[in-house]
């Protein structure tokens, strides 16, 4: 007795997976577009930015966790601290910093000057730019490194 092997239906279970592999597809490729999008505009700026890596003349190596403004938008107070691999949102031109701070660094007493070295530090975004509790993706992106003339103080 031979037996025929029956064509198998579609099953709702097989259409859901392969719509759930689609969405996962397109869930990454909207993250990816957002990192690059969020990255081309913080490369930007000019200078020392949130993010960066600067190099202490002791050899330690920190990163920048904040910058002070005055009225004009001119930096005169660059923070730094937390981990290196701290959190950091990228946002559309810019990187935000959460976590504890260091002690700052008057720009008129410090110089930060700029290597040819990039370092990869961690930096997150919202999922397809959603804000949402646990929403967040984490990647690693290069960043800027710069040596400082003194440490803190």
């Amino acid at each position: 007795m031979a037996y025929k092997i029956r064509k198998q239906k579609k099953s709702a279970i097989n259409v859901l997976a392969l719509d759930w592999k689609q969405a996962q597809k397109i869930r990454v490729d909207r993250n990816k577009k957002l990192f690059d999008e969020n990255m081309a505009e913080y490369n930007k700026e000019k200078g020392i930015r949130v993010g960066d890596y600067i190099e202490m003349p002791s050899g330690k190596i920190t990163r920048v966790t904040y910058i002070w403004r005055d009225e004009k938008n001119k930096q005169f107070q660059i923070q730094t601290g937390g981990d290196v691999n701290g959190s950091y949102y990228l946002g559309k031109g810019y990187a935000d910093y959460s976590g504890s701070l260091d002690s700052g660094y008057k720009v008129e007493d410090t110089k930060f000057t700029p290597t040819k070295k990039k370092k990869l530090g961690n930096v997150w975004v919202f999922d397809n730019d959603i804000a949402q509790a646990g929403g967040g993706v984490d990647k690693q992106v290069p960043f800027r490194v710069f040596k400082a003339n003194k440490e803190a103080e």
